[in-house]
């Protein structure tokens, strides 16, 4: 063997000289990334990009092994050519892996279950959008070998009985086991977790980093996903629906100041399907069409059930939960007071009052006056003032705080049985009256509206927020078409105008074919958006009153945080306020009836409270009376009747809380509850119509 080309193993015997050389070189990769790993690791050669070793140390080495790099098919020019290896799985050397004799037996049971697994599961592909959607943990490794995941479990100490997240940390160990297998394998459950983390994130290197760890996909495979899910329309669901749209809009910022400088921006109508019942033919009733009853006009009594509001059984509804949320809260008042007619904030009051006129003395301890600086007993310690004691709750101490209001059980709850799906989009954001009249007109044209050519329905529900509703109803009222040359026209004069000319030609026969385009739409305000405005409305109708004070107890302390509570910036915020404030307040009233009641020995109850309030002459009480039990209340009752799908507390609760608007300056809901009131007026005595028209 010559000086300059020599085998590099610490190990190498003088006899196995004049064997077949194989370099260690990077470059050259004859030898396979592992094997080579492998003998830096184990100190047999110092570096692997330099030097050569011969084939009788690597034979003793790694005996039994393929340790030539079957990629390159690079080979020696001293080693003569060798037949290709049958085997598609790389082995490892047995000197690396000391496989115990009970792993060996445990690798021949798995080994040929997991390769035919893993074999089906790469010839299945990638799974499409229903399978999915559909994916359930628990049934995905129910289709997986039974020995292994026996394995699995025993080896992380959990039972059979797995729940939802075991059950997908589970499936996820699965997943990758068969990944180290097989590289290539594209398996659901971090294939929707790649989607998902795409939808959030919107980047490539985030999902070319999760798609190097587990078997989910390329950047370019959820693209190509995403293109090939978009092509197909989503279907209408047949039966009687009611679709509602939302805009979506995502806009990006950027600081750079250049000459093409772009903003990433993507706005969008979000849409959903909401089939109310499958089997239903309502919708084919062309005597329920809104140009029936919409646009008629009020009789005498319909004018002034209009007027004068609430029906019987509405007024019952609010009355009844009123009164079981004043006994609820009688009692616990009740349980505060003592023998001396006090409470426990009374009790407070007094104490607070004797700390402030009470200096401790801090050498001997004594009380004195607080206008006194120097002890009265031993004329030397300075005195000190009390802390104020904590409010102490003796009798409510063991209650727990409960959002739940007290008449929920009450109101009855109506299981909703209505199937939600997501709706095809249209790109464009619903804030003008072009917009909104052609996401109108792709909606009617999915739907099968007759008036757009289809066969399915005569009319439909549509439902949206504030600023849409206003401007579907106008729509609604004032688009016009032609049905000589199918053009629609913005109000009467721009029908009746030189530039229409059917009606320049031939006025009467124009005139006799007008009709109005979106006669077939009832639509339908957001109740969300409906409870948010009138919770804006209370507080600033309330702000300099009471709220701004409470909210400075609660801590909205700054002057910039008043601001973002009295706007309401933070629904979930005002609404614990509000909440708060129902609970409170309604304890502050029916103290000075329950002190009363304690002190002539009279029954407690809500009968006799009323019967007290009506002698009640102070205004700031009867101020306050009246925004806790009348509109509070009328908000809560409204949205515990949204959440238990009640028709009759939602509009006793809406009816109640609508003077809220017209007490300040709130034009747009003046109008949209004028209108929702005068459409119920309207409405036939259909029940299934009524019922779902809130």
């Amino acid at each position: 063997m010559s000086s300059n080309r020599k085998c590099k193993c610490k190990t190498h015997n003088v006899a196995d000289d004049g064997t077949t050389l194989l370099k260690l070189s990077k470059e050259d990769k004859i030898i396979t990334r592992q094997h080579a790993t492998f003998l830096m690791e184990n100190n047999y050669v110092d570096r692997v990009n330099r030097g050569s070793i011969c084939v009788g140390c690597l034979d003793k080495i790694l005996p039994g092994h393929d340790y030539r790099n079957r990629n390159t098919r690079k080979r020696s020019r001293l080693t003569p050519p060798e037949d290709e290896p049958t085997s598609t799985e790389p082995t490892a050397p047995q000197s690396a892996f000391d496989i115990t004799s009970e792993v060996q037996k445990i690798k021949e049971v798995l080994d040929p279950l997991m390769k035919s697994d893993t074999t089906t599961l790469h010839n299945e592909g990638k799974p499409s959008l229903d399978e999915l959607v559909k994916y359930n943990a628990k049934t995905w490794l129910e289709d997986r070998p039974k020995e292994l995941i026996d394995l699995l479990t025993s080896i992380c100490g959990v039972n059979c009985l797995l729940d939802d997240k075991k059950s997908y940390l589970l499936a996820k160990a699965v997943e990758q086991i068969y990944y180290i297998r097989n590289s290539k394998l594209v398996l659901p459950l971090s294939f929707r977790e790649s989607l998902v983390l795409y939808s959030f994130t919107y980047s490539k290197q985030a999902i070319s980093l999760y798609c190097k760890t587990t078997p989910s996909s390329s950047y370019q495979t959820i693209k190509r996903f995403q293109a090939d899910e978009a092509a197909a329309p989503i279907l209408m669901p047949s039966g009687s629906v009611r679709i509602a749209f939302d805009n979506n809009q995502i806009i990006g910022k950027t600081y750079l100041i250049k000459g093409d400088n772009k903003i990433p921006t993507s706005i969008m109508t979000s849409t959903s399907y909401v089939q109310l019942n499958c089997s239903s033919d309502i919708q084919m009733q062309n005597n329920l069409k809104p140009e029936h009853w919409v646009w008629r006009e009020l009789s005498d009594l319909e004018r002034e059930e209009l007027v004068s509001g609430e029906k019987p059984h509405l007024k019952t509804t609010f009355r009844t939960t009123r009164n079981i949320h004043i006994d609820h809260h009688l009692q616990m008042v009740e349980k505060q007071f003592d023998d001396d007619h006090k409470d426990y904030i009374d009790k407070h009051i007094i104490e607070e009052i004797e700390c402030q006129e009470v200096k401790i003395c801090a050498n001997c301890g004594t009380e004195n006056h607080y206008q006194f600086r120097v002890c009265r007993v031993c004329f030397e310690g300075p005195l000190e003032k009390q802390n104020l004691p904590d409010i102490k709750d003796e009798a409510g101490k063991n209650e727990t705080c409960s959002n739940k209001m007290s008449f929920a059980d009450d109101i009855p709850l109506h299981p909703n049985s209505a199937n939600v799906q997501p709706g095809e989009p249209d790109f464009v954001n619903p804030n003008s009256y072009d917009t909104i009249t052609s996401v109108i007109r792709g909606i009617g044209q999915r739907a099968g509206i007759r008036r757009y050519g289809g066969d399915e329905r005569e009319w439909l529900f549509l439902e949206c927020d504030g600023l849409p509703y206003k401007i579907v109803r106008d729509l609604c009222d004032n688009v016009f078409l032609c049905q000589q040359c199918n053009k629609s026209f913005y109000g009467i004069q721009l029908f009746e105008s030189e530039d229409h000319r059917c009606f320049r030609l031939k006025p009467e026969d124009c005139v006799n074919s007008r009709v109005r385009e979106f006669d077939w739409l009832v639509p339908i305000m957001g109740l969300l958006h409906l409870e948010m405005n009138i919770a804006r409305a209370f507080l600033s109708l309330n702000w300099d009153i009471f709220v701004s004070k409470l909210a400075y107890s609660v801590g909205f302390e700054s002057q910039r945080a008043q601001l973002y509570c009295k706007r309401g910036s933070d629904h979930h915020k005002t609404w614990n306020l509000l909440q708060i404030m129902y609970q409170a307040l309604t304890e502050e009233l029916l103290v000075p009836y329950v002190r009363v009641c304690h002190e002539n020995n009279m029954k407690v109850d809500v009968q006799g409270y009323w019967n007290w309030a009506e002698n009640m002459k102070n205004p700031n009480y009867k101020y306050i009376q009246h925004m806790v039990f009348t509109y509070l209340h009328a908000m809560m009752l409204f949205r515990t009747g949204v959440r238990h799908n009640d028709i009759d507390a939602i509009q006793s609760g809406m009816m109640r809380f609508s003077p809220l608007f017209f007490g300040r300056h709130h034009p747009k809901y003046q109008d949209i509850l004028y209108r929702v009131f005068r459409d119920q007026v309207c409405l036939y005595s259909d029940n299934w119509l009524t019922q779902n028209f809130l």
